[in-house]
């Protein structure tokens, strides 16, 4: 039995052998087509190296650099958008010119309107269409600054640079009218505004005065209110008093009625008589005769329930008033409430349109004056200017021709690759391996009939 250790080594090695065979085999393929590789490369570099430097025409780049002074944050102007809900934020959003990003700015250099404004000024329409002009121009920002540079290709170097310097002031210019032509109808808007909300403010505070002019207004309320309270402070108290007068009353009416009980309404009296007597005979008698105590007891009785009374019939009528100017308090008191609403919402009306009022003219002083200095100009400028270029950006003769020779080689080495595939013809033992699959056990050299017959003429 053959080792498995040696079976895997010679594996290895028929694999490897079979690996050089094929590498050969490349190698062979192309030195056999060397010269159509070579043909074909040298064809591809000569025909870039023609278009490079005698058909293609040169192209120029003009740049120039743009700041941008203002411009807002993507993050920033959306939380606007959702917290500016207030009065003074919308009046603030419509008086103040827009703000845009830095990437706004970028897609507004290629305005239409901006590149027909250059084509005008340099007179450029035999030379350009609108679209074609934008095509010839690229802005991009450069990073972490406000900086935005405009590059212009064009094949003239003095007109690239015409066209550079055009169209930066043409942008800054429109920049500058768009957020002057913003500010004249946010003026023009808040102006109207205000004049509007100045009629409603007329209206409310003459209906304020109205209102204070009323007979039963807030103020006579209140201080009628006050009387009522006043009246029944007063009127309790004597309520309050009339209460303790009653009780002592009571107590010493009762006091009166057990001492009368226990007291004799007449009383015996002795008395020592004269001569002058009945019967003409002196000595003591005894006579009965109304008890004086008693008397004067019931005479207090009498009084105490005449003042008992009369106080029963003062605290009848002070409830009675108690309770006739509770109900006036209560009706005066809710008349007072719906009239101190009514009151309250009307100053709140004068003093809403008062604040919107005057915040609406000083937003039209401020519209003026933004208007008046040109704030418009203030967010673009121009940092620097467009120089005539010097040299060339297209065509890159030499990545060019770099690119032509990989491209040609690579090319020509596929062809020479597809027709030595596409060729089955069987031409040596090599191909008698690869096609059929069995081995050569010997060969027949070709010959020449005519060098036969050579031959066989000088015998």
């Amino acid at each position: 039995m053959q080792d498995p250790a040696q079976t895997s080594i010679e594996s290895n090695q028929r694999g490897v052998l079979d690996d050089e065979i094929d590498l050969r085999r490349l190698f062979g393929v192309i030195k056999k087509w060397k010269s159509m590789i070579a043909g074909l490369t040298l064809l591809s570099l000569l025909t870039a190296a023609i278009l490079s430097f005698f058909v293609l025409s040169p192209v120029y780049e003009a740049r120039t650099t743009l700041l941008i002074l203002q411009a807002g944050d993507v993050k920033q102007l959306g939380q606007q958008g959702k917290n500016g809900e207030g009065l003074e934020d919308v009046v603030a959003q419509a008086s103040r010119i827009p703000e845009l990003t830095l990437q706004s700015y970028v897609n507004q250099v290629k305005n239409e309107t901006v590149a027909q404004r250059v084509i005008d000024k340099l007179g450029l329409q035999d030379r350009y269409s609108l679209f074609g002009l934008l095509g010839q121009i690229d802005a991009t920002l450069i990073k972490d600054t406000n900086l935005l540079e405009v590059r212009v290709s064009e094949q003239d170097p003095l007109l690239a640079k015409e066209i550079a310097n055009a169209l930066a002031q043409e942008f800054v210019d429109y920049i500058a009218s768009t957020n002057v032509e913003k500010l004249t109808k946010s003026g023009n808007l808040l102006d109207a505004q205000a004049t509007e909300e100045e009629k409603n403010l007329q209206k409310a505070v003459e209906a304020l005065n109205t209102f204070y002019g009323q007979p039963r207004n807030p103020n006579i309320l209140e201080q009628e209110s006050k009387n009522l309270l006043e009246s029944l402070t007063k009127y309790r108290n004597a309520k309050m008093q009339a209460e303790i007068d009653i009780q002592q009353l009571q107590a010493q009416i009762k006091q009166m009625e057990q001492q009368m009980t226990q007291m004799p309404v007449t009383q015996t009296v002795r008395r020592v008589g004269t001569g002058a007597d009945v019967g003409g005979f002196g000595g003591v008698t005894e006579v009965e005769e109304a008890n004086p105590i008693y008397n004067s007891l019931r005479i207090d009785y009498s009084q105490k329930s005449a003042q008992l009374a009369g106080k029963q019939a003062e605290l009848a009528t002070t409830t009675a008033a108690i309770a006739s100017i509770e109900g006036q308090w209560r009706q005066i008191t809710e008349e007072l409430a719906n009239k101190q609403t009514e009151q309250e919402r009307l100053k709140r009306e004068v003093d809403r349109l008062s604040k919107t009022q005057t915040l609406l003219v000083d937003k039209v002083a401020q519209t003026r004056i933004a208007k008046s200095i040109n704030q418009g100009e203030t967010t673009v400028k121009i940092a620097s200017p467009a120089v005539m270029p010097t040299s060339p950006v297209k065509p890159k003769k030499a990545m060019n021709m770099a690119i032509s020779l990989v491209l040609g080689l690579i090319v020509s080495v596929g062809i020479a690759f597809v027709v030595e595939m596409l060729d089955n013809r069987i031409k040596n033992q090599d191909d008698v391996e690869q096609h059929l699959g069995i081995p050569v056990l010997g060969m027949i050299p070709g010959h020449d009939d005519e060098m036969l017959r050579g031959k066989g003429g000088k015998r």
